[in-house]
């Protein structure tokens, strides 16, 4: 499925959003932008949208499997691939041979629909809070030596990352040489690519996810953003270059896996 004519047009519609929208300008910024995303999306794929889920996909590897010859499929599914791995075992029980299933989804939670995207019905943005919390807690737990952000104990290390954080949603920081410069959402994704899981959020959303807020507490309560960060701007969120990857992504976001 594509969206655009090029890789260069894809990436020009995003061209300057922040890695996640921050505040209610920026969330009126996303839906802006993501709305044309969706319109020109549906002008080009009318007919080929309805046609890419999870459950087409599982199809298509029966297809393969009997392309190749194979009375049965062995599969090792991964992640995503894990949902795969159940919905082909549903669909086609006689065919399944050896199959491993690791980092598995919920499959009720991951195809149940509604207003949230798949990973916050699974509940991983409160699981990464928690990961990041433990972090600081075995970071302040250590000396310097062993973990630079160190401030001696585990509550002083959670307030020096608060301060940090404090003090770029008030201005960005520029470090380094040469320099470079680093928005309150830029450190919120680059501390989860680097797998260190996403800290606690106050009005904005999961990092680089516009859905909910996870405010401070060991409850790790939910804040609703406004409905259409949650419905049809936010499935194609980092998906604007991604053709069938996005559709899928769409298509999980939604709770439609397929009939």
């Amino acid at each position: 499925m594509r969206c655009f004519p090029n890789e260069a047009a894809g990436n020009a519609l995003p061209a300057g959003l922040p890695a996640f929208p921050v505040g209610t300008r920026q969330v009126a910024t996303w839906e802006k932008t993501y709305a044309q995303f969706d319109t020109l999306c549906a002008q080009q794929n009318a007919s080929l949208a309805p046609h890419d889920t999870s459950t087409d996909v599982s199809r298509d590897m029966n297809l393969l499997r009997q392309a190749m010859g194979l009375g049965e499929l062995n599969y090792l599914g991964l992640s995503y691939g894990t949902g795969l791995g159940a919905i082909y075992a549903n669909l086609f029980p006689a065919t399944v041979g050896h199959m491993a299933l690791d980092g598995n989804v919920d499959p009720v939670a991951w195809s149940q629909g509604g207003s949230l995207p798949d990973s916050l019905r699974e509940g991983e943005d409160l699981a990464q809070v928690a990961t990041m919390h433990s972090l600081l807690t075995l970071c302040g737990a250590a000396s310097t030596a062993a973990c630079a952000f160190s401030a001696g104990t585990p509550a002083a290390t959670q307030a020096k990352f608060d301060t940090l954080l404090d003090r770029l949603r008030q201005h960005p920081v520029t470090i380094s040489s040469p320099p470079q410069t680093f928005t309150y959402a830029d450190t919120i994704c680059r501390a989860r690519v680097g797998a260190l899981a996403p800290p606690v959020l106050l009005d904005g959303p999961p990092p680089c996810s516009p859905a909910f807020a996870s405010p401070p507490g060991p409850a790790g309560r939910r804040v609703r953003l406004p409905a259409k960060v949650l419905t049809d701007s936010s499935c194609v969120l980092g998906q604007v270059g991604g053709g069938a990857d996005g559709a899928v992504e769409c298509e999980r976001s939604r709770g439609r896996v397929g009939a």
